[in-house]
Formats: structure tokens, C-alpha cells, sequence
């Protein structure tokens, strides 16, 4: 696989490419189509970060990103498109979140939310996802391939980590 990887530098580029790609995120790769291109939005490559056009979680490393955004290709090339078109969405956001290094929460701020509110997800979904991944990988020593190929007790799961935290 030979992704490549386009530093929009624009806010404005890259919100007409969200028109296609969707939302206002960091960067995109489109995973569910047969192409390698990874969008980044706006972009600050001396210092490693990137940004997106919004008052709070607004910038994040770019490695981070692009290790994010590629991950998603090689999920994809390992378990083939269908697969990764009806894999769930925790396993493949979660993943892509442990291979870059974390989600663009902070683990205080993200287990406070999740604490808080444990029955809605809004503001720490990517958060728990990892975390959910996190778990399985480095406390139940699961391999990356039973991570995909297993099916789980969702519920069961984030009962499992929330105590864990």
C-alpha cells in the first residue's frame, strides 16, 4: 500500500472536500473506496499539528492523523471492503485512536465524561472507543486479528472498562 497524503492547509479547502468527505474533522482517507489519498486539514508540519476549524478540541498532532487515517487503509486492506464497510464502528475508530497514540481527550477529562454520562457518548465517543480497544489489546491480550473477527458484548465491555477506570 502506497497512501497518498495531501496537507490540505486550509480551512476552506478542506470544508468544500468535507462537502464530499464529511464533517469537520482533522484529516480523512476514504477507506471505503478503492483509493490510498488521506485529506488533512489545515496543518502546521514544523510543529506536528493540525487543526480544525472549531472552539474547543481544535488541534491535535499530525503524526497522530496520519497514523489515524492510514490505519483505516490497512483495516481495510487486511479485512477486504465489505468487511470493512459493516465492521462496527468502535472497533475500526477505536483501533485507528490506539494506533495513533490516544483520542483528542485528555484520560482525565475523557473518564470524567464518560463517568458522567455513561448512556450518551456525545463529546467522548472516540475516547471510549479507544479506551474499549485499549482494554482488549493490553488487558485481555487480545491479538489485533481476534479484535476484528470476534464478536463481543458491547455493553458487557464498557461495563467491563468503565469499572476498570
Amino acid at each position: 500500500m502506497k497512501p497518498k497524503i495531501f496537507l490540505t492547509n486550509s480551512f476552506r479547502f478542506y470544508s468544500t472536500l468535507s462537502l464530499y468527505i464529511g464533517g469537520n474533522s482533522f484529516g480523512k482517507g476514504f477507506a471505503p473506496l478503492n483509493t490510498n489519498n488521506v485529506f488533512i486539514n489545515k496543518s502546521d508540519a514544523a510543529n506536528d499539528l493540525v487543526f480544525r476549524n472549531a472552539s474547543d478540541r481544535n488541534h491535535r498532532s499530525l503524526s497522530g492523523v496520519i497514523a489515524h487515517e492510514i490505519t483505516h487503509l490497512l483495516i481495510r486492506n487486511r479485512y477486504g471492503y465489505l468487511r470493512n464497510l459493516t465492521m462496527p464502528t468502535w472497533k475500526k475508530e477505536g483501533y485507528a485512536e490506539y494506533i495513533a497514540g490516544g483520542s483528542t481527550l485528555d484520560d482525565e477529562t475523557g473518564v470524567r465524561r464518560w463517568k458522567g454520562n455513561p448512556q450518551d457518548a456525545t463529546g467522548y465517543q472516540y475516547f471510549k472507543y479507544y479506551m474499549l480497544v485499549k482494554f482488549l489489546l493490553e488487558h485481555d491480550k487480545l491479538s489485533v486479528d481476534d479484535l476484528f473477527n470476534r464478536d463481543f458484548d458491547v455493553q458487557a465491555l464498557e461495563e467491563r472498562v468503565l469499572k476498570s477506570l
